[in-house]
């Protein structure tokens, strides 16, 4: 359903495989029992990516940068043990062997990456770990937190780029653990956000 109270019906490949159970993922997925055929089911979600790198003229120093962050990249997969002790993983949209009544956890990794070989002061700053990821499609904005190393040292971050437009450039904030803060807008390179 939309947000403007919209319904979509999808067709499940499997004829009469009765659909019951659904519960959304946090894999933007929804997931769902075929109680008839004992399969579960997923309706894959909405993708959306954000790519960017360039150049900054920041508040506190020129610096550079380079991001991704797609949704479709996450590697899902759900695993279920049913009460007869058989457990299986299961990376497909339809899978067989699974009892109705069987719990299914569904594990998702964050995938992409925030890097600079000069966040305005010059050092430089590597993810390692992203733990959130928020897009604004109204502010045409992404913003990544995590952890990571600057200067070779162990920093948490949050990442915020505005989308380059057809006249305007776009713009890229960080914010450091350590204290550093920059932000400014580009003097090279774009941004692009994809939904």
């Amino acid at each position: 359903m939309t947000t403007d109270g919209v319904f979509t019906e999808h067709t499940v490949p499997t004829s009469s495989s009765g659909p019951f159970y659904i519960t959304a993922g946090n894999d933007l997925n929804m997931w769902f029992t075929e109680r008839d055929a004992n399969q579960i089911g997923v309706l894959k979600g909405i993708c959306k990516a954000g790519d960017g790198s360039g150049t900054f003229a920041g508040t506190n120093g020129n610096g550079n940068f380079k991001f991704h962050h797609n949704d479709c990249d996450k590697k899902s997969t759900s695993t279920a043990s049913p009460s007869t002790g058989y457990s299986k993983t299961f990376q497909s949209t339809q899978t067989k062997g699974v009892n109705f009544g069987t719990v299914a956890n569904i594990l998702t990794t964050t995938t992409g990456f925030v890097n600079s070989t000069n966040r305005g002061d010059g050092k430089a700053f590597y993810s390692t770990q992203i733990n959130s990821v928020k897009f604004d499609l109204v502010a045409n904005t992404i913003t990544l937190t995590g952890l990571g190393t600057s200067g070779g040292l162990p920093v948490s971050f949050t990442f915020v780029a505005l989308a380059t437009g057809l006249t305007t450039p776009g713009w890229v904030s960080f914010a450091f653990s350590d204290g550093y803060v920059n932000a400014g807008l580009l003097t090279s390179g774009s941004i692009v956000l994809t939904t």
